[in-house]
C-alpha cells in the first residue's frame, strides 16, 4: 500500500456542525503554540495560513504541500523534537 492510500484510508467522515461552535474559552491566548505554513498548499492557502498564524507565538514556513505529516514527516519529528527539547 502506497503512503497516499494508507493517508487516504485513514479519513473518516466529520460531525455536521464541527468547528461551528463558539468556545468559551480561547487558549491560544494563554499558550505558546507555533503554525506551520505550509507554503506549497493547494488546499489551503498559504495566505490564509499566514493570517492565521499570526495569533502564534511561533510561525515556521515550510516548502511543503498541504501535509508535512505524510510528505515530510522528518521536518515534522525534528519540530516536535525541538519543541519538547525547549519544554525543558
Amino acid at each position: 500500500m502506497t503512503l497516499a492510500a494508507r493517508a487516504v484510508d485513514l479519513l473518516r467522515a466529520q460531525a455536521s456542525g464541527c468547528g461551528r461552535g463558539v468556545p468559551e474559552r480561547q487558549s491560544w491566548k494563554d499558550t505558546p503554540s507555533t503554525y506551520v505554513v505550509c507554503a506549497r498548499d493547494r488546499a489551503v492557502d498559504p495566505g490564509l495560513q499566514r493570517t492565521m498564524a499570526a495569533r502564534c507565538t511561533d510561525v515556521r514556513e515550510w516548502r511543503t504541500d498541504h501535509s508535512p505529516f505524510v510528505g515530510q514527516p522528518r521536518l515534522v519529528v525534528g519540530l516536535l523534537q525541538e519543541l519538547l527539547a525547549s519544554a525543558f
